[in-house]
């Protein structure tokens, strides 16, 4: 379907001017560049704007390469998939289960993710420096799963820096110079590298930002010397380039790339939805290979339509939808392809009335990993008007097309309430070619300050080598770690408290009518030991 330039820039409007960040977009057709441009600024500090040649940190779009790399030495005949780990990193702990690299490319490992680690130990996302040292550290002093390798499908940063150091040990090269000798230059990637110094100079970068409550943009950059699961710097054109060797390949074979797309089988019966570092899904009946990435104040969204040899380049500087706007896009161009009809068009959320009413706070429990997500709202015609609690802490509205559907940030899935208005009872979150994700609604609870004396102590984790504190101030029970101001934990659930920023969950063991340990959860991570060092009287 013919598309016309107006149709596409449109569509940006909001990240096109001279004040904003913006986005870096390429539309790839049978080889071609359909249309390609950037919009908005790379650096608002000194008036720089965004082009199709601007580097981007693209945060997850790396593990692909990542993965290639791997690949490429198994073509090499220097390494199998089915290779246990440890073989290449013996330092690693046995945690009673082979791990394979197989396992680790396709998120199925088991392994607790490295930026929960990190957090949890103490370390400032995008303040405090990370490196490929700091993060191997952690993953050597990990001593459990969170389930046994194969059986389930989990996201794990963590496994790609692994994938990372055993490309590097056995190519003797770093994961840069690897990549570079053998899958950018070959491609005539000349813009493209894994970024392992954070101090170096990128002439023309695009730096991420984030938009406060009041409307300023603050710098949010990443501080990494740590390359695998991320720090790929790319361009829109150079991606075009690797979109042409996933058809044509000139670096890896036809049967490389198939093995990259094969989804693993899981012991319920189920295709896991995730490849290796490719998610194999569908879009309005047709199937799409897909990888996001988001880091600090970075957005980015490759969409690839192989049947139709369609692809979509998003990369943002900013915090956007990038998975929506490639979606849009797709809208246009295949608009007398698809099969199924478009879902309804989400659009913003009217918010005027939560600035008049009090809100409705719930809670939801994921039944699949426990994590909790604490929803207000108020019922407004024609729909229901909702926000979240994000990872920073802030109430975000949510977009919603009015009848009851809506997207999280940051996600292309519809979030359903399946049962009620006023007083949902549970909410489903459908993807195509995903398993639904579904969340019950909590009940009520607290905990009188008597009741909240029997947790309190200092702990200690040795797998995150540091020690949190717990106290009763007035009726709250306040958690204190290095480097963090201190923040309350909110009782969800018998023994189980979640803290303000809604990604931690402790649940603490009680013996003899007071806690003797504790376990803290993530969506990634789960059950990482605290023991208690100190009890407060």
């Amino acid at each position: 379907m013919r598309v016309e330039p107006r149709q596409i820039d449109a569509l940006f409007s909001d990240y096109d001017g001279n004040e904003t960040p913006g986005c870096a977009l390429a539309i790839l057709q049978d080889g071609q560049i359909r249309y390609a441009r950037g919009y908005g600024m790379a650096d608002l500090s000194h008036d720089v704007p965004i082009t199709t040649t601007t580097p981007f940190h693209v945060a997850s779009l790396s593990k692909q390469f990542t993965v290639l790399a791997v690949l490429l030495l198994e073509e090499d005949g220097l390494l199998s998939l089915e290779d246990d780990i440890r073989k290449y990193l013996p330092e690693l702990q046995d945690l009673g289960a082979i791990v394979s690299i197989r396992h680790i490319l396709q998120n199925t490992s088991g392994l607790q993710d490295q930026w929960d680690l990190l957090n949890f130990s103490g370390n400032r996302y995008s303040l405090d420096l990370v490196t490929d040292v700091d993060v191997m550290a952690l993953l050597r002093r990990q001593r459990c799963l969170n389930f046994p390798p194969g059986s389930q499908y989990l996201y794990s940063n963590s496994g790609f820096t692994l994938a990372a150091q055993i490309v590097e040990r056995i190519s003797g090269k770093t994961l840069r110079d690897f990549t570079t000798r053998r899958i950018f230059q070959p491609l005539g990637m000349t813009q493209t590298h894994f970024r392992d110094d954070h101090a170096e100079i990128n002439k023309g970068e695009a730096l991420g930002y984030q938009r406060t409550p009041e409307g300023r943009y603050r710098l949010s950059v990443t501080n990494f010397d740590h390359v695998g699961p991320t720090s790929l710097y790319t361009t829109v054109e150079d991606l075009a380039k690797w979109d042409a060797n996933f058809y044509a390949p000139s670096v890896g074979s036809p049967a490389l790339f198939e093995r990259m797309m094969q989804r693993p089988r899981l012991p319920s019966g189920m295709d896991s939805w995730y490849a290796m570092a490719l998610m194999m899904l569908s879009y309005r009946g047709l199937p799409v290979v897909e990888h996001t990435g988001s880091d600090a104040g970075y957005r980015a969204d490759m969409l690839r339509f192989p049947e139709q040899h369609f692809s979509v380049f998003c990369l943002f500087n900013t915090i956007a939808p990038a998975a929506a706007f490639s979606r849009r896009i797709a809208d246009l161009y295949l608009a007398d392809i698809f099969p199924a009809p478009p879902r309804a068009r989400f659009g913003r959320c009217d918010c005027t009335s939560f600035n008049a009413t009090p809100f409705t706070l719930h809670r939801f429990q994921a039944q699949a990993t426990g994590m909790v997500l604490e929803l207000r709202g108020q019922k407004s015609s024609p729909g229901l008007n909702l926000q979240v609690l994000d990872e920073s802490g802030v109430w975000t509205a949510l977009m919603t097309d009015g009848q009851g559907r809506f997207l999280l940030p940051g996600s292309i899935d519809p979030l359903s309430i399946e049962s009620g208005w006023d007083e949902p009872q549970r909410l489903v979150i459908r993807g195509e070619g995903k398993p639904d994700d579904v969340w019950d609604r909590l009940p009520e609870f607290a905990l009188s300050a008597p009741v909240l004396e029997r947790f309190a102590g200092r702990y200690w984790s040795e797998e995150l080598d540091t020690s949190y504190a717990i106290e009763v101030r007035g009726d709250r029970l306040i958690l204190t770690r290095s480097k963090f101001a201190s923040e309350p934990l909110t009782p969800i659930a018998e023994g189980a408290f979640k803290s303000s920023l809604g990604v931690h969950r402790f649940l603490m063991r009680v013996e003899d009518g007071r806690a003797s340990s504790m376990r803290l959860s993530t969506q990634w991570s789960h059950n990482i030991h605290f023991t208690l060092l100190q009890r407060d009287n």
